[in-house]
């Protein structure tokens, strides 16, 4: 590895601690990255809190190492809108290791409520299998609230702004749950 390179792995390398035995910053460059956190870097699948930007709960997915160091590649699981906006739903970022906390277990994260979930079904009877694209797409451009019960429609979009395309979304087209049980 050289400096000001990036890679991506799926098992954590090599690393070492950005520490010396005496506590003091290591600022040796060499071929093996620096991990800068007292704990290991966490396995694949384990839960963190990120610290930075209000981002929020993420599940580790890989790892990386840029410019001499090893960080971890995660998922956002509640993304904030303003992520959404500049990176859209489904995006990986990149953490060091001062900049987030292990979590425990699955963060528990809230998701629309009944009626929510019905103008969620009515729209996605109404637009088909495309119909998640289609609600982003007004709810950019604002033509949600010309739609029947838009208003419950907008409420997800500002109080849940990661769900939609996340799992815990189980709204699907009638027809297309039909279409997937015959199959």
């Amino acid at each position: 590895m050289t400096a000001q390179s990036y890679q991506e792995y799926e098992q954590f390398p090599e690393y070492r601690t950005g520490r010396l035995p005496s506590g003091a910053l290591d600022k040796s460059v060499t071929e093996i990255p620096k991990w800068n956190s007292e704990a290991p870097p966490p396995a694949k699948g384990s839960y963190v809190h990120c610290r930075i930007n209000a981002i929020g709960p993420c599940i580790v997915t890989g790892y990386f190492t840029e410019d001499g160091y090893l960080g971890i590649l995660v998922k956002l699981l509640d993304p904030p809108a303003w992520h959404i906006r500049q990176q859209g739903y489904n995006t990986t970022a990149h953490l060091f290791g001062p900049e987030f906390s292990m979590l425990d277990q699955a963060p528990e994260i809230p998701g629309p409520n009944i009626e929510q979930l019905e103008a969620l079904q009515r729209f996605a009877e109404k637009y088909g299998r495309t119909w998640k694209s289609i609600l982003q797409s007004y709810w950019m451009s604002g033509r949600d609230e010309s739609e029947p019960l838009g208003a419950q429609l907008r409420q997800v979009r500002n109080s849940f702004p990661g769900w939609l395309y996340s799992a815990r979304n189980k709204v699907v087209p009638r027809d297309a749950a039909r279409r997937s049980r015959a199959e």
